[in-house]
């Protein structure tokens, strides 16, 4: 089974729909290189990077920035080198370089040989839950 197969098998079911069509939340898939396949309306939209633009990348090096903490970016990059699912609350930044905090959660996607095929991330603004000092707040976030 091949990645494109698998995300035609996954967009048809009910939560596949609705992520992708989603309008407040980013999903991005990337191949098991890590380089990004596809990307929803939002992802587009919300950080200002056409989907030509963004192909054949690596996902966070594109968003990252200087306030970009690099501990939550390798915790990240461990989970992507391991194929093992991940959570991190990140400083992004938009094409045009401004800041968001973004939560990340990323899941790995096999196929049924349990061979690694991509990874699937999701990713939430949380702009509306940012802090007096600027900084996002706890959330407590449940996998």
């Amino acid at each position: 089974m091949n990645l494109s197969r698998e995300i035609s098998r996954w967009r048809s079911t009910s939560i596949g729909k609705t992520l992708v069509s989603s309008n407040y939340i980013s999903n991005v898939i990337t191949d098991a290189r890590e380089l990004y396949v596809r990307a929803n309306r939002f992802f587009i939209e919300f950080t200002g990077f056409e989907l030509a633009e963004i192909q054949g990348l690596m996902p966070f090096s594109l968003l990252q920035g200087t306030g970009t903490d690099p501990f939550a970016v390798a915790r990240i990059q461990t989970a992507f080198d391991s194929g093992s699912a991940a959570g991190e609350t990140i400083l992004n930044y938009r094409r045009t370089g401004e800041k968001f905090w973004n939560r990340i959660d990323l899941d790995p996607i096999f196929n049924n040989r349990a061979k690694l095929l991509g990874f699937f991330m999701i990713g939430f603004d949380l702009r509306c839950s940012e802090s007096p000092s600027g900084s996002p707040l706890q959330l407590d976030v449940k996998r």
